[in-house]
């Protein structure tokens, strides 16, 4: 009986032993106990399973955990989280690298999708990021936008196809031509560049075409292309208006164009075959609204002309191509007619010339004409060998 009870105690007491050095502190670089039992050591360790795990005082890491100033994040069983993306009970959601550390202030590309590891490496949601000289968008789930708008504060802005915010572009989308700004933003009813011109966004925010814009108080027009037209004639409603060099439409103005003058109304039209009275003279346009220059002009019966300048010519004489004209106040040629010129008299006949240096019978009576046209009267005058008697009227006595 006394045998039995020793052996008893003396298994007891190995049991004992047994059970404290299972649950004593490792010891430092053995990694096994004296039983063969794998104990905690500190800093990296493997798991039974070869899993990572972290030691830290004897405990093994839950959760975040930050690690010669790297994050990281351990489950529940201390498992290291490596090479994938992580749910936290937050319902925020992380991504780890290869390695282990947590992304912090990165991109980060899974599968055809991109998030954004924001400075508590949680992935930012419903926010413009700015990275590497670019700005991006991410929605309410996370993801990066790419080739979409984004709506802001009132403001719209698109991220292109890498992701990155378009500035100072033009944008295609759904058909319609749209222009960002240099802060990104879609513009509305102004002037935006393209190349070596301007077009122009309505209030719809795309870009105007075969239209006429209103805009400061002037008017231009944009082709089908969506073009400014600058220095140019623009046909519409099959009336012409010209364009000057600033894209503005002129009105109530002379035009030179291809070294031609041409005249466009208050309404900015462009007058046409026809006379106009430009600040108190007349002037007369061909089919083409060219301005008439040195010409004869016939309006019905009547006989006008117009001098270089393009003005016509009234109340006055004038020498064309060596013979003399007389115009009217209204600016028609007289035609078989007297003309007074101070106290003297002249003829000009049925062609409109003035009879000078010659006979002409003028209503059965015959007068004659000195060199500059004049009526000789009252007078007699040798011509040729014979000698004439002019009445105080001028007719041949």
């Amino acid at each position: 009986m006394k045998k039995i009870t020793a052996m008893m105690l003396t298994f007891a007491l190995m049991m004992s032993i047994s059970h404290a050095l299972a649950f004593s502190s490792p010891t430092e670089g053995t990694g096994e106990t004296g039983q063969g039992q794998s104990e905690l050591q500190e800093g990296w360790q493997q798991n039974e399973n070869g899993e990572t795990i972290y030691v830290e005082d004897g405990v093994i890491a839950v959760g975040f955990k930050t690690i010669e100033e790297r994050l990281y994040y351990f489950e529940e069983n201390g498992v290291l989280v490596a090479g994938k993306m992580f749910n936290t009970t937050e319902g925020k959601s992380y991504f780890a690298y290869e390695d282990g550390p947590v992304a912090i202030n990165a991109i980060i590309q899974i599968g055809l999708i991109s998030f954004y590891a924001g400075e508590d490496g949680a992935f930012v949601k419903n926010e413009f990021i700015s990275y590497d000289d670019a700005v991006y968008f991410f929605d309410q789930y996370g993801v990066m936008k790419k080739k979409s708008w984004i709506a802001s504060q009132d403001k719209y802005y698109y991220m292109g196809p890498s992701g990155a915010m378009q500035a100072e572009k033009w944008i295609q989308t759904d058909g319609k031509w749209y222009y960002v700004n240099e802060k990104g933003e879609r513009e509305y009813n102004a002037w935006a560049p393209y190349e070596n011109t301007y077009c122009f966004v309505g209030d719809k925010g795309y870009m105007e075409t075969d239209k006429w814009i209103l805009a400061d108080g002037n008017w231009y027009y944009v082709n089908n292309e969506g073009f400014m037209q600058v220095n140019s004639w623009v046909k519409s409603k099959n009336k012409w208006y010209h364009m000057n060099i600033d894209g503005v439409m002129d009105k109530d103005s002379w035009v030179q164009s291809n070294g031609k003058w041409y005249y466009v109304t208050a309404s900015g039209e462009r007058v046409e075959n026809g006379w106009f009275k430009v600040k108190g003279k007349w002037y007369s346009f061909d089919k083409n609204g060219c301005m008439k220059e040195n010409s004869w002009i016939q309006s019905g019966k009547k006989w006008y002309y117009v001098t270089a300048s393009g003005d016509r010519v009234s109340n006055k004489w004038l020498k064309i191509k060596g013979k003399w004209y007389f115009f009217k106040q209204d600016g028609t040629m007289e035609a078989s007619t007297w003309i007074q010129s101070g106290k003297k008299w002249c003829y000009v006949l049925n062609s409109g010339e003035m009879k000078a240096n010659g006979w002409e019978k003028i209503s059965g009576k015959w007068y004659y004409f000195d060199k500059d046209g004049y009526m000789l009267s009252n007078t007699t005058r040798k011509i040729g060998k014979v000698t004439y008697k002019f009445s105080s009227s001028g007719a041949l006595v």
